[in-house]
């Protein structure tokens, strides 16, 4: 999304010491096929998997900066404001 002042954004959200986050359970054979690709790859689970989040973060930032924006639109504040809002939960 081109406007976007992430500067701004980022002066505006608390430091973060860790950011590792647990997710929900997995499938089975999800699972498998995670731990089969990081072994092959020499990697260990919890590096490849967050190597996959964040490739599916940023691959998903232009269709959520886009529902960010529409939500701001509807309140009627900015992109900037609204998504501090809802990161922080503020």
């Amino acid at each position: 999304m081109e406007g976007v002042n992430w500067d701004e954004i980022a002066s505006k959200l608390p430091k973060i010491d860790d950011t590792r986050i647990q997710t929900a359970k997995l499938s089975d054979m999800d699972f498998w096929v995670l731990k089969a690709a990081a072994a092959v790859k020499k990697r260990g689970v919890a590096a490849d998997s967050a190597s996959l989040l964040s490739a599916s973060i940023r691959r998903l930032t232009p269709e959520w900066c886009e529902l960010i924006a529409f939500q701001a639109a509807q309140e009627g504040i900015s992109f900037e404001e609204m998504f501090v809002k809802l990161a922080t939960g503020e």
